[in-house]
């Protein structure tokens, strides 16, 4: 499932998402990121893609702070659904990390804002336990502000990294429904497969 501050955007289905990023060594980095999505018969959309442009910097101790613009782009759909979102964010060396993202388009209802808080923790040699709180509010009165939490374990075999984990959000049940009438945003359990390569390595 692909879920977005915990709100499927596949109908409940499954996903399948690719990126690719650059960064260069003084900390600018551009990505893109692509997902199949499907938002019901009512809105035509077959997949999404996030172009991200951004500036990362390491500081001593292990501090970090990023800054950068997103665009989201919805390929098959109505161009009134694309929108852009300008970010800021850090993490400390205990693997906090913290982001900031606003937004103010007519797809999103005006005004948008959403802060989101993560923590990674160790758990033995294989496994870490990813958190995960964030809270969307519409200033202008567009869709219901919520909060969305998760919780899960990943693990790395070999290449591929596994993560099982549990979502959910405040969004009453019916407040997002899917064409078979379950919930968009109700708890659920997330199971991902992921892995990763860097085709410049040497």
């Amino acid at each position: 499932d692909y879920l977005f501050d915990g709100i499927s955007q596949t109908q409940n289905g499954p996903a399948l998402q690719l990126s690719l990023a650059f960064e260069g060594d003084s900390g600018l980095y551009a990505s893109a990121w692509a997902s199949n999505v499907d938002f019901g018969d009512a809105t035509p959309a077959d997949a999404e893609l996030d172009l991200q442009l951004g500036y990362r910097r390491e500081f001593d101790g292990g501090w970090e702070g990023t800054a950068g613009v997103a665009r989201y782009v919805f390929v098959g759909g109505a161009r009134e659904l694309d929108f852009a979102e300008w970010f800021v964010g850090g993490r400390a060396p205990t693997g906090t990390g913290l982001q900031v993202w606003w937004a103010d388009d007519d797809a999103l209802g005006g005004e948008a804002v959403r802060g989101k808080a993560t923590q990674s923790v160790a758990v033995g040699e294989t496994l870490s336990l990813e958190l995960e709180l964030s809270r969307s509010i519409f200033p202008e009165g567009g869709p219901e502000d919520f909060t969305h939490w998760q919780v899960g374990l990943a693990r790395a075999f070999g290449r591929v990294e596994a993560y099982v984990g549990w979502s959910d959000t405040s969004l009453r049940s019916g407040a997002l429904v899917a064409d078979d009438g379950s919930s968009l945003a109700a708890g659920r359990v997330l199971v991902t497969l992921s892995t990763s390569t860097d085709p410049l390595a040497r």
